[in-house]
């Protein structure tokens, strides 16, 4: 069949009308596009943009010049002005002028934190020498300085219980052996002083302090007729002792604590040239608060009275440190142990 060659159905031809349309809708976008639009470096229109950031900020933004006046102040600085009981225009208070007065002299920029009113602000003070001005901005941290002072109270007082409960378990390891009563107060106190005489950080020392209070908290699983016996233990029995810093990590592994306590406890009878036990590690596997945790172990067991021995004396426990420094014990924690006790006078707690 041949295609027909008559006109054009109705349906198929193009409307005048849309054609129309569309010319016109497309002068219109030629003409949109073609309109200028404010260039992004224009400074007046950057001028603009940054007085409305400031008119709109929570903050405080103020421009003082060198006598303390205000030159101009945003919603949230008439605000602050008014609790300083100063206005726009007018001057600051005289510590306020004085601030403005140095700001512009020595044309560095200060920060300084200042209670107005009932609200603490974090404040910063910016020169422009030239101009003889200074921009003031202001931050309220009243309610940020609230949360972390709670905070902080909060983990005191948690600190505090935590003390009070190892303590708690430190007496119920001496009611097992009580000749040993007042031992691992002791091997705290010194060892806090060795790690201060270090240089340990405070915190790194507090650290010292709980575990060393608890170092033998393992022998709260040893039979208590070892721990008293009078003579001399035979290899089982010392096998059966040795276990206490196994059976102490194993207590207190799954504690939160923010030091590494339970690897005090577990390493607390480890030598410098792995003769040491439970795991014979060797020199700086060893951690250093286990390391100055076993010098003061061995000052005040060898100074103090035991079941097999009479006390030996201060000065030959000095000694035996002396002789073990660098083979068995750490040299730089047996130094600063001499240099506490026969320089500094440092005594033993009673």
């Amino acid at each position: 069949m041949e295609a027909s060659t008559g006109p054009a159905s109705p349906e198929r031809q193009p409307s005048h009308k849309v054609v129309s349309a569309l010319l016109a809708t497309m002068d219109d976008l030629s003409a949109r596009k073609a309109a200028p639009r404010p260039r992004q470096d224009d400074p007046q229109q950057n001028m603009r943009m940054l007085s409305r950031l400031a008119q709109e900020s929570p903050n405080v933004v103020l421009r003082l010049d060198a006598a303390g006046t205000v030159l101009y102040s945003n919603p949230a600085g008439a605000r602050f002005l008014a609790a300083c009981g100063a206005v726009e225009g007018h001057g600051v208070p005289a510590p306020w002028a004085e601030l403005a007065r140095e700001t512009c002299e020595f044309g560095m920029v200060r920060s300084e934190e200042m209670e107005v009113g009932d609200a603490l602000y974090d404040v910063t003070l910016a020169p422009v020498p030239e101009d003889g001005y200074v921009n003031v901005y202001a931050a309220d941290i009243t309610r940020r300085r609230r949360a972390e002072n709670a905070a902080r109270e909060a983990g005191e007082k948690l600190l505090r219980s935590l003390e009070q409960t190892i303590a708690m378990v430190s007496r119920a390891v001496e009611k097992r052996d009580p000749s040993t009563s007042g031992h691992q107060l002791r091997v705290a106190a010194i060892a806090v002083a060795i790690g201060r005489e270090m240089g340990l950080a405070p915190q790194r020392i507090e650290g010292l302090r709980l575990g060393a209070t608890i170092h033998d908290i393992g022998k709260l699983h040893t039979p208590a007729e070892l721990l008293t016996k009078p003579g001399k233990l035979m290899a089982l029995e010392i096998e059966l002792i040795r276990q206490h810093p196994l059976t102490g990590y194993e207590i207190v592994k799954d504690v939160d604590f923010p030091w590494p306590v339970a690897q005090m406890v577990l390493q607390h009878h480890e030598r410098m040239d792995g003769t040491g036990y439970p795991h014979g590690l060797k020199g700086e596997e060893i951690l250093l608060e286990s390391r100055i945790l076993a010098v003061a172990d061995v000052v005040d067991g060898l100074s103090t009275h035991r079941p097999y021995r009479p006390a030996l004396g201060l000065e030959t426990a000095l000694q035996e440190i002396e002789r073990m420094r660098g083979r068995w014990l750490d040299a730089q924690a047996v130094d600063a142990c001499l240099r506490l006790f026969r320089e500094r006078g440092f005594q033993l707690p009673a």
